[in-house]
């Protein structure tokens, strides 16, 4: 129903109700769940009928959308993709979300003409029942309601005698539903009955004294609220306020009694509110002072993100109620009571700041607000006042500009807090500068000493071995660094040129160093941000520790370093000291051009050693240097300068043609790049220019073949190195799909490549696959699958558990993507390699991988095929111990596979499991009975098969499902199981036609009759 339209629902509506008023007695939770669904039908309130995406309107939304960025994205490849991975797009993004600078000039915040700051509005809309209005007309729900009245009426008259959580809430879903629909609720409820339990049920929850309270909080109010605008006026909104007001004095969780209360009435009072009026004026100021009182909640900030979007039609209240919320956060601030503990409360709080008035908004009287706490009570105060921070910069990079910013800071002290704990110690700030100082430089001076701050925070908790660290402080530094990037970037001249007077400390770079092998993208993003202050220096110390350091997160470091400094305009000999070969100038110049003929060029060191001795040198004796090593060189950072200078020295001294013959095979390949080098040198050596090649491509920047070659086999080797001695599988997987299927087949034979390295690639695989428009499978998902599956064959038995994550990601290609099937060998290896995991007991996440492959396996066909009974009586008794959290052996279980496994569907995992565990071993057992040679057994009622017994007959099964309790039983069996494929579903469907068709026995007619 939930994508049937409502003028083919319409024609069997008698009949559908009919079946659901008899289903009610066996299953009344599922027959209510089917009226509902029928309503949504008729009345255009299910998927169907909806022409927008239903979303929300109480969920923060997603601070950005990536998809939208990367259509904007140019095709051609990018020169330096892994800077652009790890630094550029991450700020593209961040850009993109903030929407870039206003195309206005800024104001004064003392304008009341200030345009709002640009924020991307969040949908006003909500579940269906929630928010979604009905699409047919109100009259046609007259031709309807004599059908769905007496099943109503029987629900309403049920609900005050239930203790159904599941019954309670789809109960007031119903008449949520109805109420909707202009029902009156006289002709549901004529001795308010219900209501009485409803008021009774709310009065009992301020108490405490109800189980479950809140999961009906939402329905409960949901329904209070529609009941007020209804004609029985049984109800008003003042009372609903007053409700809710006693169940956020109760005491109780406010997420999740509180916040759900509020919830309709902000819906109904600011984004749907009804007629206008001093009344309804009224109402909306009781509601936003008691919104006001738990303000710290990010749930309760995106509803105040409403009450401004309605209050923004009139300048004057929404200035009015700008300056009040505006307060009340700043109250929280300096109390750092606010709930920041995710990206997504973060991005919450800056949506609420962007939805006020920019005239009632003062940077002043946030930074005051932040500084009042001298001292930080551990890690989470500093990640809260750290998300205040980022949320001020980003302001003033939205709204205020640089000389308004400075006006308003310049009465305060700008002072970093300690931050003292249990867990760390770590002083504060507070900078000795003269009264006269420039605002921008204190400004400088406050923004490194948060950066040390937050370093030094971060590095005390990772030497902790006992409490857990904060995973939200490493998100909030690599947010912070981001932002003065982009402040720097833009029209904050002033701030840049103070960075760079005051240059960063030693200390902090060391801080950030320390912290590359956990988290080397910080450190990035701090070298960045050196360069824009001019901090060349740094990032050439930086060069020459990662230079000398095998770590692999070092070596990232190091490949984007490199790209980084010439993105800049960085030349690498601008940043070479004099003094780097002076331990050198003792040793004769032959001998040392002979030794770095030898070395390692794949070490900036050395290839600027190089560039420095063949520049002080000047001579025909370092053309070989030049020519054969480093105009050659894959970055042209460092082959630029050596071509120019081998350019320079051949026209200024005598070079023999016996030299430029010598030279000319090392530079033919480098002849795109740098064609007057090798013009000059065919010149010398008395070659005739050979003629153009006639290409068939018009294409500018069409290669030469052998330029293609030289550069391809460098690639290869690159990437061979990548994935012996990467630090991150994930980024090998990105590289390796640039390969072809040869080489990646070539390649992933090789027995250095690491065994993890084969999930990164099917996973990415499969990705790659998903998104492109073509049908066939990407390269590196065949080459990855081949190579997987041939370490299963070669395994023959249950094999190594590290093929196991890998084996997941297949099993979920093979369903998702026309892959070929799998061949009987694959299948046999696949079903051991999944026993022997499921035999693991000693690794938690094991087990849930083995059951995860378990349950995609089972869905395939080639795989159903090739299960046997030995491997039923191995596997099945395995998942049965595991849910029953027993170690018992495969061998000691009793009963037979379908038997144990019947015992294992009645009875529910143990407790004993951890949540996701028993999550994926239930998964596992509806599986393993919707197999064939099984299914039938699961299906049978526990009252009909007893332990050790024999499974009943169909003949006794049908005469049994007679029985209410039985047929109830068989219900909820078959509703949990499932079906596998078509013939299992209409097989269960006849049978259950078979047992409506047949009569009842006269007792049950009879008090069925008296009902």
């Amino acid at each position: 129903m939930e994508v049937a339209l409502a003028a083919d629902v319409s024609k069997h509506v008698e009949e559908l109700m009919s079946y659901f008023t008899i289903t009610f007695t066996v299953d009344p939770s599922g027959a209510l769940l089917c009226v509902q669904q029928l309503l949504n039908a008729l009345f255009g309130m299910n998927a169907a009928a909806q022409h927008t995406p239903i979303h929300s309107p109480y969920l923060s939304s997603l601070p950005f959308e990536l998809h939208s960025l990367q259509r904007a994205s140019p095709l051609s490849p990018s020169p330096h993709p892994l800077v652009d991975a790890t630094l550029s797009q991450p700020l593209a993004v961040m850009e993109h979300w903030l929407d870039g600078p206003p195309p206005h000039p800024h104001h004064s915040p003392s304008s009341h003409k200030s345009p709002s700051l640009p924020r991307k509005q969040p949908m006003l809309s909500g579940r269906r029942a929630l928010v979604v209005k009905p699409v047919n007309p109100v009259s046609s729900v007259k031709d309807y309601i004599a059908h769905f009245e007496p099943l109503v009426v029987s629900v309403v008259k049920r609900f005050p005698h239930t203790s159904s959580l599941l019954l309670q809430q789809r109960t007031l879903f119903l008449l949520v539903q109805l109420l909707q629909l202009k029902v009156r609720y006289e002709l549901l409820d004529c001795n308010h009955t219900f209501l009485d339990s409803v008021l009774k049920l709310v009065g009992l929850m301020e108490s405490g004294v109800v189980r479950d309270g809140e999961d009906l909080v939402p329905f409960l109010f949901q329904f209070l609220v529609l009941l007020a605008y209804d004609n029985s006026q049984l109800v008003s909104i003042p009372e609903v306020m007053q409700r809710c007001d006693g169940v956020m004095a109760s005491g109780h969780s406010v997420d999740t009694f509180a916040i759900p209360a509020l919830q309709p009435l902000v819906l109904n009072l600011f984004v749907r509110p009804g007629k206008e009026g001093s009344e309804l004026e009224t109402q909306r100021e009781v509601v936003l002072s008691m919104l006001l009182r738990v303000i710290d909640h990010s749930r309760v900030m995106s509803l105040l993100t409403h009450v401004l979007d309605c209050f923004s039609r009139s300048s004057q209240h929404w200035h009015r109620v700008s300056g009040q919320i505006l307060a009340s956060l700043l109250n929280a601030v300096a109390r750092l009571s606010l709930v920041l503990d995710s990206a997504e409360s973060m991005a919450t709080l800056y949506h609420l700041f962007s939805a006020m008035d920019p005239s009632a908004l003062s940077v002043k009287a946030l930074f005051v607000s932040m500084l009042k706490q001298p001292v930080l009570e551990g890690p989470r105060q500093l990640c809260r006042w750290l998300a205040v921070l980022n949320t001020a910069l980003t302001l003033m990079r939205s709204l205020f500009p640089e000389s308004t910013l400075y006006s308003e800071l310049s009465s305060i002290t700008l002072t970093v807090p300690a931050v003292k704990s249990e867990e760390v110690d770590v002083h504060g700030d507070t900078p000795h500068l003269h009264d006269d100082e420039a605002p921008s430089t204190r400004l400088a001076w406050f923004l490194l000493s948060v950066m040390r701050v937050t370093v030094e925070t971060q590095l005390q908790l990772k030497c902790l071995s006992g409490p857990h660290p904060q995973p939200l402080l490493p998100h909030l530094l690599g947010r912070y660094l981001l932002l003065l990037s982009s402040l720097l970037s833009g029209e904050y001249e002033n701030l840049r040129m103070a960075l760079t007077s005051v240059s960063f400390p030693l200390s902090l770079t060391s801080a950030f160093l320390s912290l590359t092998p956990s988290y080397p993208l910080l450190t990035l993003h701090y070298y960045h941000l050196s360069l824009l202050t001019g901090g060349r220096s740094l990032v050439f110390s930086a060069l020459q520790v990662c230079s000398a350091s095998q770590a692999p997160s070092h070596r990232l470091l190091y490949h984007c370093l490199l790209p980084l400094l010439s993105c800049s305009g960085t030349s690498l000999m601008d940043t070479v000291p004099t003094t780097l070969i002076d331990r050198d100038r003792t040793t004769e110049k032959d001998t040392l051009i002979e030794q770095l003929m030898n070395s390692d060029f794949s070490n900036p060191v050395a290839c600027m050693h190089a560039l420095q001795l063949a520049r002080d040198e000047g001579s025909v004796r370092v053309l070989p240097l030049l020519c054969r090593r480093l105009v050659t060189h894959p970055f042209s950072s460092i082959s630029s300068p050596a071509a120019s200078l081998a350019g320079r020295i051949m026209a200024d001294k005598k070079v023999s043609s016996d030299l430029a013959r010598e030279l000319l095979p090392f530079l033919s390949g480098a002849g795109n790049r740098y064609p007057e080098l090798l013009s000059t040198t065919q010149r010398l050596a008395d070659v005739p220019s050979p003629a153009p090649p006639q290409s068939s491509s018009s294409h500018p920047l069409q290669f030469t073949s052998q330029v293609q070659a030289v550069t391809r086999l460098w690639f290869l080797a690159e990437v061979h190195d990548l994935c012996r001695n990467s630090c991150s599988d994930w980024l090998c997987g990105r590289v390796l799909a640039r390969l072809s299927l040869s080489e990646l087949s070539d390649l992933l034979q090789n027995p250095d490549i690491p065994k993890g390295l084969l999930e990164a690639c099917v996973s990415h695989g499969l990705e790659v696959s998903l998104s492109s428009s073509s049908q066939t499978p990407h390269p590196l998902l065949q080459a990855s699958s081949a190579r997987l599956l041939d370490q299963l064959v070669q395994s023959q038995g249950p094999g190594d558990p590290s093929l196991l994550p890998p084996l997941l990601w297949l099993l979920l290609a093979q369903e998702v993507l026309s892959l070929p099937p799998l061949n009987e060998a694959a299948v046999s290896s696949v079903l051991a390699a999944i026993t022997g995991g499921l035999q693991q007991r000693d690794s938690t996440l094991l087990l849930q991988t083995s059951m995860d492959c378990l349950s995609l396996a089972l869905s395939l066909r080639e795989i159903q095929s090739g299960i046997d009974d030995a491997w039923l009586a191995t596997t099945v008794p395995l998942v049965v111990a595991l849910a029953k959290g027993s170690t018992a052996e495969a061998g000691k279980a009793d009963g037979s596979s379908s038997q144990q496994l019947h015992s294992a569907l009645t009875h529910s995992p143990t407790h004993s499991l951890s949540p996701s565990l028993r999550l994926h071993t239930g998964t596992a057992l509806l599986s393993l009975a919707r197999l064939p040679s099984l299914h039938a057994t699961c299906l049978i009622p526990p009252l009909l098969l007893s332990p050790g017994s024999q499974s009943p007959s169909e003949q006794v099964l049908d005469q049994a499902l007679l029985e209410g309790e039985v047929l109830q039983q068989y219900m909820a069996r078959s509703n949990t199981v499932g079906w596998l494929d078509r013939a299992q579903f209409e097989e269960r469907w006849m049978q259950l036609l078979g047992v409506v068709n047949q009569p009842p026995p006269a007792e049950v007619l009879c008090r069925y009759l008296g009902q």
